[in-house]
């Protein structure tokens, strides 16, 4: 099971951010409807829904009667709480549409402003509102290492093997280099890389200002990070980018 589990990972971190990111929130969405659907079962072969309810129920109108006492608040909000009690027992227990629609729209949402620091509308944002924006994607990236961590000790289900993989030429073997966590000269310096070791590049790749900036891996610490263009070789850096 781990072989498929971290397998797949090697797939999706060979997709560019915005690509990878949605299919994760496609599985999240596909995973939270089946969680749910799990659940209504659950609640309805073990009788659990009756139990939930009376006990919430008997704890609302308990705190009710202590905070309230006799007051006439307090009393027409008894009634309601035993009235929801008695529509919810006689419904079934599902997700609501209003729900899912706050679901999806949220995902939308938090989507939009994950990949809006990495394409081309976010030139038209002033610098301290994108750095901002920005923690969105840090905090899901961040998020997604935790749950990926030690995938790349697993060979890929469906996509490159390792001849295929693309390692980077260092230009000079004897300059520092340094692994960005963003590509940007003022983010987080993660650490150094050390001349014996492997620089995987993970088919990502952007331009700020005039330096272009290569997302890249290390496969023996596990760690992963951005390099500026300028470290590597002239030739493998235009035929990554594309670039005449």
């Amino acid at each position: 099971m781990s072989k498929l589990y971290y397998g797949l990972w090697q797939d999706l971190y060979t997709l560019p951010w915005p690509g990878r990111l949605l299919i994760e929130f496609l599985i999240f969405l596909l995973a939270a409807f089946i969680l749910c659907k799990v659940a209504s079962k659950i609640f309805q072969i073990l009788r659990l829904k009756k139990v939930f309810v009376k006990i919430s129920v008997l704890i609302a109108t308990k705190v009710l009667s202590c905070v309230g006492r006799n007051r006439e608040w307090a009393h027409n909000l008894d009634e309601k709480v035993i009235d929801w009690g008695n529509r919810v027992m006689s419904s079934h227990f599902t997700l609501s549409s209003k729900l899912k629609k706050i679901l999806c729209i949220s995902v939308v949402v938090v989507y939009v402003l994950a990949i809006l620091p990495d394409i081309p509308i976010s030139y038209y944002f002033d610098e301290p509102i994108i750095t901002k924006i920005s923690m969105v994607k840090n905090t899901l990236e961040v998020w997604e290492s935790k749950i990926s961590f030690g995938y790349l000790s697993y060979v890929p289900v469906f996509t490159q093997s390792e001849e295929e993989k693309i390692y980077i030429q260092i230009k000079n073997l004897k300059k520092k280099i340094i692994l960005y966590k963003e590509p940007l000269d003022k983010s987080k310096k993660i650490r150094k890389i050390e001349q014996n070791e492997k620089i995987q590049y993970q088919n990502q790749y952007k331009k700020v200002g005039k330096v272009y900036w290569l997302k890249v891996s290390l496969p023996e610490q596990n760690v992963e990070g951005w390099i500026k263009g300028t470290t590597i070789q002239k030739k493998q850096l235009e035929t990554l980018t594309k670039e005449e």
